[in-house]
This record gives C-alpha cells, sequence and structure tokens, in this order.
C-alpha cells in the first residue's frame, strides 16, 4: 500500500466527510480515527490495526509510562465504517481536536491517511520550505534518516 496526495474537502451537514476513491480503493470502507500530532486525525484500515502501531513505533508495553500515553491516544480514538455512499462521521472529540470547521484537507502518507483542518494545513504551509531547495533539504534530512540496511 502507497497512500499519497493531498485532496480538499468539506464536512456536511452531518459531519460527514468521503475519502477519496483512491485512497478509498486501498483503504476498505472500515477505519480508525486518531488524534495525531500537530492537531490533525490519522487514519488506518481498521481490518489491519498493526499499520498504525507500526507507523508510529507504538508498542504494547508493561512500562507505565507507554501504557499512560497508548491509554491517552486510545481513548479518543474511534472505529469508523463508510455509509451506502461512502462516507463516514469524523467524530465530535476529534473535530474539536483538529479544529475542524468545515474545510479540510485529506492527505496520503505512504500507510495511513492524514485529515487536517483547512486552516491548520495551510499555516502548516507556511513554516514549510516548498522551493527545489527546501524540498532538497527534505530529501537530505530523510535520507539521513534511513535505518541502516543489512
Amino acid at each position: 500500500m502507497f497512500l499519497c496526495g493531498s485532496y480538499s474537502h468539506q464536512l456536511d451537514d452531518k459531519n460527514r466527510i468521503r475519502l477519496p476513491s483512491r485512497l478509498r480503493a486501498e483503504l476498505g470502507e472500515k477505519y480508525i480515527l486518531l488524534p495525531g500530532p500537530k492537531g490533525f486525525i490519522y487514519l488506518v484500515n481498521a481490518d489491519d490495526p498493526q499499520t498504525i502501531i507500526k507507523s508510529l513505533g507504538l508498542l504494547e508495553s508493561l512500562n507505565p509510562d507507554s501504557e499512560e500515553h497508548l491509554r491517552t491516544l486510545l481513548s479518543a480514538s474511534s472505529i469508523v465504517e463508510v455509509d451506502a455512499q461512502g462516507r463516514f462521521k469524523l467524530p465530535d472529540n476529534l473535530i474539536a481536536f483538529a479544529n475542524i470547521k468545515k474545510d479540510v484537507l485529506i492527505n496520503g502518507n505512504i500507510s495511513k491517511v492524514e485529515i487536517w483542518s483547512a486552516e491548520s494545513w495551510e499555516a502548516r504551509n507556511k513554516t514549510v520550505d516548498s522551493t527545489p531547495k527546501g524540498i532538497e533539504e527534505i530529501y537530505r534530512i530523510l535520507s539521513a534518516k534511513r535505518p541502516e540496511q543489512n
């Protein structure tokens, strides 16, 4: 699975959205929604919860601090299914968490999807250098963090 692209969408009057067909084809029709860092919502396929565990580096642990962090994340999370029109409702707590008013940006991010308020995405973009020089720096940073291959 390789999810990419950015898509604009709006919540309807019942706080529902529809994933773009390209993303839905990969992710199916049942999702886990979790609060993400920087105030967005993570969305992963509910039939493969290991995806989010691997991508976030979360592991079950007997460590009380780890357990407390997992408890915080998972208590704010939800499992949702699409309706006959391919829509699903964003839970009120996650709408508030992500500061979503009406407009959202849906981004593919390899094995998961991010749902951002349009305002938060715009503010984020003001802090990112997307010029060729900035993109070159991004590649440099990402390649420096690659795990060593055996």
